[in-house]
């Protein structure tokens, strides 16, 4: 089937409040004020060009409608889940990763995942039926708030967990770097990197860290800095 062939349908983007999202995040309040105890010096600065890219880029994306997969899920930057977006990633371009890179599949314990699934999300007649798809799933590692997350075999952790809740099952674990190629668009890849830089900022305001670097271009390719200090780059 050619791309002239598929059907399209336009999605438009999730975002929330983000009218008033940027002092929000410039005031620091979404960190309790005992907590902070240093400040990022180009706070604002940082801000700004995420707020203009942003600002910048188209709020749909295509949706290509030829029986391909899809998973988006909500992220927030408060406790309130005020402020926030939603990210989708397309299966198939996640599949063609895992195939490009070679990914070996590791085993996970699916009570790992359990509480991040909603039955009532899932396709009841598949949950009916006995049989358990073998195929690996796909974990994805969202590292802002150092979550793992199923975005393919929801249905088959569901019903191996009810078997057994500590049963293993296979599947292939996606790094940063390698789905956020996955996203349905450039602006989910840009709410992607301010969710990241936010939580690396916020790890130095709160004394939890107490150095923080730019990623080079060089250190992000080779995967050689450990992103959980490394802001990614404005560019």
């Amino acid at each position: 089937m050619t791309l002239l062939s598929q059907m399209i349908k336009v999605e438009n983007c999730k975002l929330y409040n983000f009218n008033n999202i940027w002092d929000f995040l410039l005031e620091y309040k979404h960190i309790p004020s005992e907590m902070i105890k240093h400040e990022f010096n180009k706070y604002k600065e940082e801000l700004e060009w995420f707020e203009s890219k942003i600002n910048s880029l188209p709020k749909t994306f295509n949706r290509i409608i030829d029986g391909r997969q899809y998973y988006h899920r909500d992220f927030y930057f408060d406790n309130n889940a005020k402020y926030g977006f939603e990210i989708e990633w397309d299966i198939n371009i996640a599949k063609e990763l895992i195939q490009t890179n070679k990914l070996q599949t590791v085993n996970f314990n699916v009570g790992k995942f359990i509480d991040y699934i909603n039955p009532r999300d899932l396709n009841q007649a598949i949950l009916r039926d006995p049989n358990i798809n073998p195929e690996p799933i796909i974990v994805m590692h969202y590292d802002p708030i150092n979550l793992f997350v199923p975005i393919d075999g929801n249905h088959r952790v569901y019903k191996t967990h009810r078997i057994n809740p500590n049963k293993p099952i296979e599947g292939y674990l996606l790094s940063p770097e390698i789905h956020i190629q996955a996203m349905a668009c450039d602006l989910h890849r840009i709410l992607y990197k301010l969710h990241h830089n936010i939580a690396v900022i916020n790890n130095l305001v709160t004394g939890n860290k107490n150095r923080i670097k730019r990623y080079s271009k060089w250190n992000f390719l080779k995967k050689r800095q450990a992103i959980t200090n490394r802001l990614y780059r404005l560019e």
